[in-house]
């Protein structure tokens, strides 16, 4: 698509150079709407243009405008060294959230092989060494919130699928909230499909942010929540750590949506008055036709 684009836009500065009067001052107010689209208002090509766009009905029928041109040609050669910075931009984006996703669905993994391998040294359980809670609590496979321990048999040491479990649970509470942010992904032409990238890395995050949740109330981190009494209670706290990862990734998110809207050539979207009015990508080329 992108070498497809590049081919695009120099058969444009081709055309330009073989219009004649008539034609360039058709293509005028087209090629005047996409560099004020593309470019800064201050911009010395924006102004040029429109200089020379209040000196088009003068300009003779029949006679080559060569300023005119020249203008035109320097404002679409901005317009498309725009675009495609602006292409850029979203493009390594879009790369490293992808790279990030990966690299955190590897360290998920990597702390999953290592809680089976080694589950005392990353333990999740709460209680006494004499009596643990644990992820996996074999005490409470019945009914009931109440814990009913065995008598000969207390749990004394934690399970191997306990950080397993802390994961898998942390990971569909970030499913649920990305089934959330699916519903809020909009249409857009931009090729590069950030919110879907955005909204995949919020899973193996959710699995992180899980067991990372549980490391602290373990450690008494969080204040009024220093002990849990049964693996249910371990599993829907991952659950809920989990679903909470949204307060990190929000940025990442805002992040996302800021270099989307902001299509203009070294401008700040806060500063950008028709930023909700900005031309899509398929427009550019329907205005030259």
């Amino acid at each position: 698509m992108e070498c497809a684009w590049l081919s695009i836009q120099a058969a444009e500065l081709l055309i330009l150079e073989m219009l004649d009067t008539k034609d360039l001052q058709g293509w005028l107010p087209s090629v005047l709407e996409l560099a004020k689209g593309r470019l800064k208002a201050d911009d010395c090509r924006v102004v040029e243009l429109r200089r020379q766009s209040s000196r088009c009905g003068r300009l003779v029928g029949g006679s080559q405008p060569e300023e005119l041109r020249c203008a035109m040609k320097a404002a679409l050669v901005g317009v498309h060294l725009a675009m495609n910075k602006y292409y850029s931009r979203i493009r390594r984006l879009r790369n490293a959230m992808w790279s990030a996703t990966m690299l955190t669905t590897a360290t998920v993994v990597a702390l999953a092989i290592w809680g089976a391998c080694a589950p005392e040294t990353l333990s999740l359980c709460f209680g006494y060494p004499d009596d643990l809670v644990c992820p996996h609590d074999r005490a409470t496979t019945g009914q009931g919130p109440e814990r009913q321990v065995p008598a000969d048999d207390p749990q004394t040491e934690p399970d191997r699928i306990d950080v397993l479990l802390v994961l898998v649970y942390g990971f569909m509470g970030a499913v649920l909230v990305g089934i959330a942010m699916l519903a809020k992904i909009r249409e857009s032409a931009v090729p590069y499909d950030l919110s879907l990238a955005s909204t995949v890395l919020k899973l193996p995050v959710g699995a992180l942010s899980a067991l990372i949740g549980i490391i602290f109330v373990r450690g008494e981190f969080v204040p009024g929540l220093t002990q849990l009494d049964t693996g249910a209670q371990i599993l829907g706290w991952s659950a809920a750590f989990g679903g909470a990862q949204y307060s990190v990734t929000r940025l990442l998110d805002k992040r996302v949506s800021e270099i989307v809207n902001d299509s203009r050539d070294g401008s700040d979207p806060k500063e950008t008055p028709n930023s909700k009015n900005r031309w899509r990508d398929g427009d550019e080329v329907r205005a030259l036709q």
